[in-house]
């Protein structure tokens, strides 16, 4: 069996994990948040982008988990 994992694109140093019961990379959003500031974004600007570019888009089975770090 053939799985697909998916990774969102130019956000490797956002990896904090794999969930390997299923199969799926794990980003940390305040990471997320952090290197879209460094590309020149505000704070809200980040988080905005975030949840209407990057969660919206992040859905499916192969769909990577993206949690906030406690």
């Amino acid at each position: 069996m053939q799985v697909n994992f998916v990774k969102i694109e130019g956000f490797d140093d956002s990896i904090i994990g794999f969930d390997e019961n299923n199969g799926k990379f794990v980003y940390s959003f305040d990471r997320i948040v952090e290197t879209l500031m460094k590309n020149g974004m505000m704070y809200n600007e980040s988080v905005d982008y975030l949840n209407r570019y990057i969660l919206k888009k992040c859905i499916g089975a192969y769909a990577p988990i993206i949690m906030n770090v406690i």
